[in-house]
């Protein structure tokens, strides 16, 4: 069986879901990085890695609310060890291509059904270039897996 965590994302900490209300989030205390502050999410993703699991999947709620994403957490977590799985709310190509200068994996989620649609709505390029193309350029960036 293969198990990936998961890491919620915001103001900085790793937070505990609560029924998708998203304004009783709170910092996720965990008895895997003790002597660790709730909400330390580098040091859950170290845990994680010390466990064996090798990816993680990770939602920026900020990025997804439409806030900045948290890059500089984001590659913290990638130094890890983990291959990470963002939902960053990615809208266009500019975003998900952070996502990639940052180290992440496969964009998930919203992300990538939103990546998707923003590579439909490119101006056509100089040369003649089809979508199928673009898609298959983008998606190499991804290591060739998108997910719906």
């Amino acid at each position: 069986m293969r198990v990936i965590p998961v890491l919620d994302l915001r103001a900085g900490r790793a937070v505990q879901a609560r029924g998708g209300l998203r304004a009783a989030y709170s910092p996720a205390p965990s008895a895997l990085a003790p002597g660790r502050p709730a909400g330390d999410a580098v040091a859950l993703a170290q845990a994680y890695r010390r466990l064996g699991c090798d990816e993680c999947y990770v939602a920026d709620l900020d990025a997804i609310a439409g806030a900045p994403p948290q890059r500089a957490l984001i590659r913290s977590l990638g130094g890890a060890g983990l291959r990470l799985l963002l939902d960053n709310g990615a809208a266009d190509p500019a975003r998900a291509g952070e996502a990639v200068a940052d180290g992440v994996g496969p964009l998930r989620g919203r992300s990538a059904r939103r990546a998707e649609a923003a590579l439909a709505r490119l101006p056509r390029a100089p040369e003649p270039l089809d979508v199928a193309e673009a898609v298959a350029r983008f998606e190499a960036a991804f290591d060739g897996r998108f997910a719906a």
